[in-house]
Order: C-alpha cells, then structure tokens, then sequence
C-alpha cells in the first residue's frame, strides 16, 4: 500500500479529538505527538513542531513511562527524537542535536534497549542529512 498523507492527517485528527473529549493527559500527549509526525511527514513541519511541543509539555516521566510497554519505546524520548528532525529541517542544527541528546540521554537513564535503539536512531538520521 501506498503511502496517503491525507489519510494520515485525518486519522491523527481524529485521534487527537478524542483525546480532548476525554481530557486525560495521555491520550492527548499521544495525539499531540500523532499529529506532530502526520504533519511533518507530509510537508507543514513548523505546525508538526507545534504538536511535538505541545506532546513534551504534557509528558511526566514517572506518569508515563509505563506506556512503553504498549508503544515499544517512551513517548517522551520518541517526541524529542521526532521534533530534533523536525528542528533539523527547520534549519537548528543546535536545537536538534541537543534534542537527540537529551532523548539518548533519557533513553540511557529509562535502560530500556528500544527506547535507546529508537533515540540512537533519531540521532543517526539526523546526523547522516548534515553530510548530504
């Protein structure tokens, strides 16, 4: 299958929705952060960063890092690996290498091994688009 933009956006919207009817911080941190990536990946990266900040400030690590038992990694270090690229293409080099350090470093200090492989990751295809 192909990959549908709109049909991306529409599903994160409709996501996020719920997550606000509901009000609990959760779910509305991980729409923020559905929203942010379905942005960025089809073009409007400065509102997909707006999401990504939105989805950090609703993060609370000792609320929510239980949650990477059902995502594979945390959410709190999966957004700063998502809004370091998102800063990356946005032309802050600074601002996205030290998002990608503060997600390996958070990824170290959680110790789980897909949260860091996710965090390393972020950082590689960061810095493999600074040598292009």
């Amino acid at each position: 299958m192909a990959f549908n933009g709109s049909v991306m956006r529409e599903l994160a919207a409709q996501f996020l929705a719920l997550a606000e009817k509901q009000k609990a911080t959760a779910p509305l941190m991980i729409g923020h952060r559905l929203m942010g990536m379905s942005l960025m990946y089809t073009g409007n990266v400065v509102e997909g960063r707006t999401h990504f900040n939105r989805a950090l400030a609703l993060y609370d690590p000792t609320e929510h890092r239980l949650l990477a038992t059902r995502f594979g990694q945390d959410v709190g270090v999966a957004t700063l690996s998502q809004r370091s690229l998102a800063l990356w293409l946005l032309g802050y080099p600074v601002a996205a290498l030290a998002d990608a350090e503060q997600a390996i470093s958070n990824a170290r200090e959680i110790g789980e091994t897909a949260t860091l492989m996710y965090a390393l990751y972020g950082a590689l295809r960061n810095s493999k688009r600074s040598r292009r």
